[in-house]
């Protein structure tokens, strides 16, 4: 979550520029850039979801236990299905573009298999320290919420620039408030990271 939750904002925000950046090119239109930044944006909201079940998946075959993942993911697939057939009818009757129906109902139907994996490996474990990742999610929301403004005001401010300084630019932004709010609030997990690094560069130095 400490590093899925800001991605995904950071994926809504620049990802005009982004696709454009990466892809706008030869027979890669305008209209190309819009149609993926589309379902970019549906997408994105998905990837907490998908970070944690990878996660889930594997700790239920640590325990020996491939029947329960491969259920909730059959289960999980069949919603898409479901999901897939009633967005594309609301995002077409709303007068957006359908394909992003796609994208939500992946993005929806992988939430949904999280918290069914999270609720199931709760009462496995006996509890999974809930307070503890509350705190943590708690504490990258924040953070993800300052990096928002400053990624927003940054849009705002550089919509004229090319864009390759706006990404650039936009990456270094987000990456930078979102590292010191992080640290500042002491986040556990952000303050190893850092440690594991001077470590590795301290190494490489000697």
């Amino acid at each position: 979550m400490l590093l899925s939750i800001p991605a995904t904002l950071g994926l809504i925000i620049l990802r005009q520029p982004l696709i454009e950046l990466l892809y706008q090119r030869g027979e890669f239109t305008e209209l190309s850039t819009q149609l993926v930044a589309w379902a970019l944006l549906w997408y994105a909201v998905g990837l907490v979801g998908h970070s944690v079940v990878e996660i889930m998946v594997r700790a239920f075959y640590a325990m020996h236990d491939t029947k329960t993942p491969v259920i909730i993911g059959v289960a999980a697939m069949s919603l898409n299905v479901v999901f897939s057939i009633l967005f594309i009818a609301v995002f077409s009757r709303l007068g957006w573009m359908p394909h992003g129906g796609l994208a939500l109902a992946n993005s929806l139907a992988t939430m949904l298999e999280m918290i069914a994996l999270l609720y199931m490996m709760r009462d496995r474990l006996n509890g999974l320290e809930g307070r503890k990742v509350m705190l943590g999610f708690g504490q990258a929301a924040l953070a993800t919420f300052v990096m928002t403004l400053a990624l927003v005001a940054w849009m705002n401010q550089m919509f004229t620039q090319p864009v390759w300084l706006v990404v650039i630019g936009g990456v270094a932004l987000g990456a930078g408030v979102y590292g010191v709010m992080v640290l500042v609030m002491g986040v556990k997990e952000a303050r190893g990271m850092l440690n594991t690094v001077g470590q590795y560069m301290r190494g490489r130095v000697g």
